[in-house]
C-alpha cells in the first residue's frame, strides 16, 4: 500500500499515482508502478520497500530529514528517478544514521529527467547505493561532507549534468 495516494495524474503520466508528501510522517512506498511526487517532508523520509520496479517523477519535492536519509531504499527491482522539466527538488539529511546519505538505496538507482535535483549530504554522502548508480540525465547539484555519489558497484555518467560542491 502507498500513503496518502490521489488519483492519477493525467495531464503528466496517465498511468502514475499522485502522492502529495506533507507534514513530518514517514511516507512507504510498498508497491511497484509510476508516482507523480510533490510536496514536502519535514524530519521524515520516502521509503521504497518492493519487490517490483518503482518509477519516481519529482514535481517540486523538498524531503529534509535531520534524523536519517531524505530517501531511504529498502529494497526495488529497479528505481528510476526523474526530475520533472522546469523544477526544482531538493533532498537534506542529518543525524548520524547508519544509512549515512541523503539518497541511500539497498538496490541499484537511475537518475534522469530535465529538471534540478539539490541533494545535500550532511551526515556523509549525498548519493549512496549497495549496487549501482546510473545517471542519464537531470540537473544534479550535490553537497555533502564526504562522497558525492558513493557506489558498492558502478557509478555510469550518460548525460544531464553532476555539480560536486563540498561541505
Amino acid at each position: 500500500a502507498v500513503d496518502a495516494v490521489l488519483p492519477p495524474v493525467a495531464d503528466q503520466d496517465p498511468q502514475a499515482q499522485a502522492i502529495v508528501l506533507s507534514g513530518s510522517t514517514d511516507q512507504k512506498i510498498n508497491e511497484g508502478g509510476r508516482y507523480i511526487l510533490s510536496g514536502s517532508l519535514s524530519d521524515a523520509k520516502l521509503v521504497i520497500d518492493t519487490d517490483q520496479e518503482v518509477y519516481l517523477q519529482l514535481d517540486g519535492v523538498t524531503i529534509n530529514n535531520s534524523k536519517g536519509p531524505a530517501v531511504q531504499v529498502e529494497n526495488a527491482k529497479q528505481l528510476t528517478v526523474s526530475a520533472n522539466e522546469g523544477t526544482k527538488n531538493e533532498l537534506s539529511d542529518g543525524g548520524t544514521d547508519e544509512m549515512n546519505a541523503a539518497f541511500f538505496s539497498n538496490d541499484a538507482v537511475i537518475f534522469e529527467g530535465k529538471g534540478e535535483l539539490r541533494i545535500n549530504g550532511n551526515n556523509e554522502h549525498g548519493v549512496e547505493s549497495d549496487d549501482d548508480i546510473i545517471i542519464n540525465g537531470s540537473d544534479i547539484i550535490i553537497n555533502a561532507v564526504n562522497d558525492a555519489l558513493h557506489a558498492t558497484d558502478n557509478i555510469t555518467i550518460n548525460g544531464g549534468s553532476v555539480t560536486v560542491e563540498k561541505s
